[in-house]
């Protein structure tokens, strides 16, 4: 359900809630620009606060694709849970969300990190 919310909320109203949220309400991140202007500063504490900075920009663009990688899973998983061999543990009395993690996830990861691959591909050639 949250992938799906992630997925539908488009990004600028994310980011502005998120500003709202983190910058204004809670004061623990800066609403905006690179780094802060004014004080000299030593190279490990200008890197500090770009990071701050980057903070903001880096969740909302990363909770989309983290939703849509999610969503991608849940399908893959879906899809494994009506195959022959989840019918045969059930038949014989075994749990099969227990072994989810070891039997059925590693071989859906595939799928997940095919689909990074070609996302990162993308975005380097831009």
């Amino acid at each position: 359900m949250l992938a799906l919310l992630a997925y539908a909320t488009p990004q600028f109203w994310l980011g502005l809630m998120l500003i709202v949220l983190f910058s204004i309400t809670l004061g623990v991140l800066p609403s905006g620009g690179m780094m802060t202007i004014g004080p000299d500063m030593s190279a490990g504490a200008r890197a500090l606060d770009v990071a701050r900075h980057l903070l903001l920009p880096t969740l909302t663009l990363g909770l989309f694709y983290m939703a849509i990688y999610a969503r991608l899973m849940r399908s893959a998983m879906l899809e494994v849970y009506t195959q022959e061999f989840i019918t045969t543990a059930r038949a014989n009395c075994r749990a099969v969300h227990g072994s989810t993690d070891r039997s059925i996830a590693p071989s859906r990861k595939c799928t997940c990190q095919s689909s990074g691959r070609r996302r990162v591909r993308v975005l380097v050639m831009r």
